[in-house]
């Protein structure tokens, strides 16, 4: 997206030189472009001050939460293909977003991974669009008695990856209704840390913003 605008920035100035074109760059996000469009385009330009190019590049090492540009659907749960989320690790990942949340016995409905020390990436979901998110819906496949723990990280890009819930030293069951901060998101990684069966199973996720947020919520054990 800061392409696209800086972009359209660089062609407006063009036609527009006794404009002061500060009015208009300081819309741009630099800190969201990548450090080679910010040296091989944007530096070129002249229309950034150099300063400014620094602080940018600044706050992509330092800050951890850079102000991404994300879509806002209230209440509506964005991990549905009308959104086009989708699976992306996991064992049977056309299960995990489905919305069936009935159906599931031992061979189906569900979408697993294998636990090990490592824990790897679980299962990833990757939406649609970078989106705010603050409540996070899954449940967990519950036709025994097994207990499970896991994490939760969010990235806007798959580089940065904050844990926003770590259950990992919890026994959980069924539905867990998870709450954090809102953020910008479009990756989420599921990540089982322990069961007694050895995988992970994970059913029908959810994610969405709600209006009241809640940011220290136990398990479901």
């Amino acid at each position: 997206m800061e392409k696209i605008n800086i972009k359209r920035v660089l062609e407006w100035s063009k036609h527009n030189r006794n404009t002061d074109i500060q009015a208009v760059v300081s819309y741009v996000r630099l800190p969201l472009m990548d450090l080679s469009h910010l040296l091989q385009v944007v530096r070129p330009s002249g229309i950034i001050d150099p300063n400014e190019l620094l602080d940018a590049i600044e706050a992509q090492n330092a800050s951890k939460y850079l102000k991404y540009r994300a879509a806002l659907w209230s209440e509506e749960n964005v991990s549905i293909e009308k959104f086009h989320s989708h699976t992306t690790h996991g064992e049977y990942p056309a299960q995990l977003l489905s919305g069936d949340v009935i159906s599931h016995d031992m061979k189906k409905g569900y979408t697993r991974h294998s636990i090990s020390e490592t824990n790897g990436n679980g299962i990833m979901v990757e939406l649609g669009t970078i989106c705010l998110i603050n409540h996070i819906k899954i449940f967990l496949w519950d036709r025994d008695n097994r207990a499970y723990s896991y994490f939760v990280e969010i990235s806007p890009n798959r580089i940065q990856w904050d844990r926003v819930i770590d259950y990992s030293h919890y026994h959980c069951c069924s539905w867990q209704y998870l709450y954090s901060e809102v953020r910008a998101v479009r990756y989420i990684k599921l990540v089982g840390t322990h069961n007694t069966k050895r995988f992970m199973h994970f059913i029908g996720p959810q994610f969405r913003t709600v209006v009241v947020v809640c940011t220290s919520v136990q398990p479901n054990n």
